[in-house]
């Protein structure tokens, strides 16, 4: 339970320099999150936050897998590229076809 206890930490910051939290915000305390239980930001396509002690109530049925499929495809949340980076967000992985790192695999095999 130890990431819940970081975001409600995270969001009482936010609440307490008086900020209101945006869509960026979630996506911002979910990736965090993310990367806190698996060590990346590596995230499917498929990934839905789960209803788990792990994981902030509020955050729970997010579609955070699509969130980051929209910022690789559509490039949703541009003006936080650097922050995305900074966090340890790799923009090339699902670029290629279909998302399936077909680059990785063409240099893999060629």
């Amino acid at each position: 339970h130890a990431s819940a206890l970081f975001y409600d930490y995270l969001r009482l910051s936010f609440r307490a320099i008086g900020c209101s939290q945006t869509a960026w915000d979630r996506l911002q305390l979910a990736l965090i999150n993310y990367k806190f239980l698996h060590g990346d930001l590596n995230v499917s396509q498929a990934f839905v936050v789960p209803r788990d002690p792990n994981w902030p109530r509020t955050m729970w049925d997010m579609p955070l897998g699509r969130n980051v499929a929209n910022i690789h495809h559509k490039n949703y949340f541009a003006l936080h590229r650097a922050e995305l980076q900074s966090m340890g967000f790799d923009f090339t992985v699902g670029q290629g076809h279909g998302g399936h790192g077909w680059n990785q695999l063409r240099d893999a095999v060629l």
